[in-house]
């Protein structure tokens, strides 16, 4: 059984609710739409830097998981490792 965080995760996906990756979750946060960040426990230092940095900046709640990369990837759907996950909606944070 998946569990309950891959499984919500994966909801929000379906929702449209995520914006996926580093990179897209970084324009997501400096555009103002991003409720909350997930990263990945293995991403590399300079990446959680990078995120760290601009989450701290506009006031965005930072989360490091317990998943790795790999696992993120696997339960959204997406053929490349997944090292952060920006939920844009507040209407889903409470599943987290």
């Amino acid at each position: 059984m998946k569990d309950k965080f891959l499984s919500s995760l994966g909801l929000c996906r379906r929702a449209g609710a995520l914006s996926i990756g580093a990179e897209a979750v970084h324009a997501a946060i400096r555009s103002g739409k991003t409720a909350l960040v997930f990263v990945a426990s293995d991403v590399s230092e300079a990446t959680m830097k990078k995120l760290a940095t601009s989450t701290a900046y506009y006031k965005v709640e930072l989360r490091r998981t317990e998943y790795t990369m790999a696992a993120l990837s696997d339960a959204l759907g997406v053929k490349h490792n997944v090292a952060a996950v920006a939920l844009k909606q507040s209407t889903f944070v409470n599943l987290f």
